[in-house]
């Protein structure tokens, strides 16, 4: 993806499609995070001071892994986004110690991450977290319920975010580290129509040392919006590689199936429909790939809100149309579990709400615009 791509890339993009082609879409946390370690790519959550590959972690390799991985092996996708989502803030906001004891078994896949900010009734507005964090000692106490994190059942450590100040205030949600197994920790499997690995997790009495925050107290907002503004462009590669696959298969397809004594190719409004799927493809792929390069380019301080949610908000979208169309033009078998655009189907359906819904998106935009 030329001109925000450059030979580095290209060498990642060809070492995940050789791995990833061996692969079901469907792996246990704990087989996706070990191919993923064996390919190198869990180096990219995390900079080279710690195991990474770069001095920061390189939005536009994560953009590039997650387009590869999406549309090919589903569960390593999910767990090269989770595993950022846990590693960033601790990268970000950790101490020297917490640096050390996790970003190298991050990237090692000796460790795997979790990333609790969800609840039932806060919805995307993080400030509004019921979780509370209570001084106790010299520690905290956590108490509430996080919902739909994705590989809470597998992680060995989760970043969680819990109210330490009135409701409404500025500073009033912090972030902390809380390894597993730690008593008052619970969790219960969430079926869903990707089967995609969700919980839900309880902490009840859950204490933790004051040195498990992650920064000052009050810092937690701050630092799950930031995490959230970085990852969402790999939202969108994620959701390229799905319709990028979904028109891979449709383009064959076409080519083969006959109707009436010629191919579904042959059919101008079969043409129609793909012109509008690669064109939608190709307009996702730009806006996503230039979200990456300018937060790779630009000052980590400097917030990119509105190009972040641009991408997602349109290649998710998009994303949805391409493999919508892909289902209809195979006919009945596009809706039989076991054909690919099924899959893809099934999976490409979360990406407009996780991290961020596309209302949000739009608000954030026309905010920045106003």
């Amino acid at each position: 993806m030329r001109p925000f791509t450059d030979d580095r890339h290209d060498r990642l993009r060809d070492k995940l499609e050789e791995l990833a082609c061996r692969l079901s879409p469907r792996a246990a946390p704990d087989d996706a995070a070990r191919f993923l370690a064996e390919a190198g790519a869990l180096k990219l959550c995390v900079p080279s001071s710690y195991g990474g590959v770069a001095d920061d972690v390189s939005p536009l390799a994560l953009v590039v892994a997650r387009e590869v991985l999406a549309g090919t092996a589903a569960d390593c996708d999910a767990a090269l986004a989770v595993q950022t989502l846990a590693a960033l803030p601790i990268s970000w906001a950790g101490t020297k110690e917490q640096r050390e004891r996790w970003l190298p078994a991050l990237a090692r896949g000796e460790a795997l991450g979790g990333f609790a900010l969800t609840e039932r009734d806060s919805g995307s507005d993080v400030g509004a977290l019921a979780t509370t964090a209570s001084h106790e000692g010299d520690g905290y106490r956590l108490d509430g319920e996080k919902v739909l994190i994705s590989g809470a059942i597998a992680a060995t450590v989760l970043v969680v975010f819990a109210r330490t100040g009135e409701r409404g205030a500025k500073r009033a949600v912090s972030a902390f580290v809380v390894p597993k197994p730690t008593p008052g920790l619970s969790f219960a499997a969430t079926p869903n129509l990707g089967e995609h690995e969700l919980a839900n997790v309880r902490l009840e009495g859950v204490r933790v040392p004051a040195s498990a925050r992650l920064g000052e107290e009050g810092d937690g907002v701050a630092l799950a919006l930031r995490t959230l503004e970085l990852m969402r462009p790999t939202v969108g590669a994620a959701a390229c590689g799905m319709a990028a696959r979904a028109l891979a298969e449709t383009r064959a397809l076409v080519r083969e199936r006959r109707r009436g004594g010629v191919t579904l190719a042959e059919h101008e409004s079969v043409r129609g429909k793909l012109a509008e799927m690669a064109t939608d493809l190709e307009a996702a792929r730009l806006l996503t790939y230039r979200a990456a390069w300018l937060r790779e380019t630009t000052t980590s301080e400097t917030r990119l809100d509105g190009p972040s949610s641009m991408a997602k908000l349109f290649a998710t979208e998009a994303a949805g149309r391409i493999v919508d169309a892909a289902v209809q033009l195979h006919g009945g078998t596009g809706v039989l579990r076991g054909v690919v655009v099924e899959r893809l189907y099934r999976e490409v359906r979360a990406l407009r709400i996780y991290e961020g819904t596309s209302e949000i998106q739009k608000l954030i935009i026309a905010r920045d615009l106003l």
